[in-house]
């Protein structure tokens, strides 16, 4: 048996190839996703036709959220009705809008400094890699006033790590066991390496090289495609001009307790 998480991001060539494959290898395949989550990034739509046209296993009972005014705004967001949703998020206290990005950046990321400060599992979400960026910047800028980052112990001329720093990677290294989207904190380094003690509870010594190729990066803020799949406590989602329906309804469905949406609005 062969399973597919996030079916609804595997393009129809590759799906195609899949199921040839489990033919061949008289496999049963099982599809597991959303269509109303990420799409596909290559040609698609293939999943959603799947399941238009069975009677696909469904799970109808929002399990995640706690707030009714924050499942209200899902099913809305899955009706692509984003008028209802909005006003569910305002009624909760969960849309913030600003005059200018600045301002609005530094909002969310005050108001997700307070709520990591607080215990809880608390992440940023944005759409784009440089706002990811800019984000953990300010995120680390809140750490070192506070004292609970010191002085790096790695840098280059992009980037710099603490102890205390929490990274994820971005790439598969099977022979150090770290994959694509592990999370940890950083507690050393040596002269060819960052010590990472991994969520899952393992260490690994991050090469220099990986880490200089843009491999491993900060961890309080994270892209949208690369938190799919996450559960938090509390998420605090940038929105901007291209934040369209599925990547709005993936990023305000990530925490139990809050869910926030910031953007620049008159």
């Amino acid at each position: 048996m062969l399973v597919i998480d996030e079916a609804g991001m595997v393009g129809t060539r590759q799906l195609a190839r899949l199921i040839d494959e489990a033919r061949r290898a008289d496999a049963k395949l099982v599809l597991v996703g959303d269509p109303r989550q990420l799409p596909e990034v290559d040609a698609g739509g293939t999943f959603s036709a799947i399941a238009r046209r069975i009677e696909p296993l469904q799970l109808s009972e929002n399990r995640r959220q706690h707030d009714p005014n924050e499942r209200a705004a899902l099913d809305a967001l899955r009706a692509n009705d984003v008028d209802n949703a909005l006003a569910n998020l305002h009624r909760s206290g969960r849309l913030t809008i600003g005059d200018n990005a600045d301002t609005v950046r530094a909002g969310l990321v005050a108001d997700w400094h307070t709520a990591a400060a607080s215990g809880q599992h608390a992440v940023m979400i944005a759409a784009h890699r440089s706002d990811v960026t800019d984000l953990n910047q300010r995120a680390r800028r809140h750490l070192i006033a506070d004292g609970q980052l010191g002085p790096a112990i790695w840098r280059n001329d992009s980037t710099e790590f603490s102890i205390g720093d929490r990274v994820v990677a971005h790439r598969n290294r099977y022979d150090l066991g770290l994959l694509n989207g592990y999370r940890g904190s950083v507690t050393d380094a040596t002269p060819d390496s960052l010590t990472v003690r991994l969520d899952n509870g393992k260490t690994v010594d991050v090469p220099n090289q990986y880490i200089g190729d843009g491999h491993l990066s900060h961890g309080y803020a994270v892209t949208v495609h690369k938190a799919q799949g996450m559960t938090c406590d509390a998420a605090f989602l940038l929105g901007d001009d291209g934040l369209f329906n599925e990547l709005g309804y993936t990023g305000l469905s990530r925490g139990r307790h809050e869910n926030h949406l910031y953007a620049v609005a008159s």
